[in-house]
């Protein structure tokens, strides 16, 4: 099972789209914390660009993605790479499920 897991993620077609599908919830996530439950993001520049507008925020965090991605690609044949790639799809799985734990939380208290 490990090892099936291990192989998705060296698969550059699937771990670039998982990180753009977390980093988009992410920031839906983040928008609907902000106007619904008074919540404040903790990223100071992220903090500064919705402040600007949500719109200001989606690109940036657009612009991250791609960059990401664009950097993976061209440095793909590194391991490491992998590993950080694999470390922050965790990483922002984690974040996620954090936000959607709030929500839920919140609606239920």
């Amino acid at each position: 099972m490990f090892y099936r897991l291990s192989l998705a993620l060296d698969n550059f077609g699937i771990s670039i789209p998982i990180y753009a599908f977390l980093s988009i919830v992410d920031l839906a996530l983040t928008r609907y914390s902000m106007i619904y439950l008074g919540a404040l993001e903790a990223n100071p520049v992220m903090d500064f660009l919705f402040a600007q507008s949500f719109y200001s925020a989606a690109a940036f965090k657009l612009g991250i993605v791609l960059m990401v991605g664009l950097i993976c690609n061209h440095l793909w044949q590194h391991r490491q790479v992998r590993i950080v790639l694999a470390a922050g799809n965790i990483i922002m799985l984690a974040v996620v499920t954090y936000e959607l734990a709030n929500i839920l939380g919140s609606i239920g208290a």
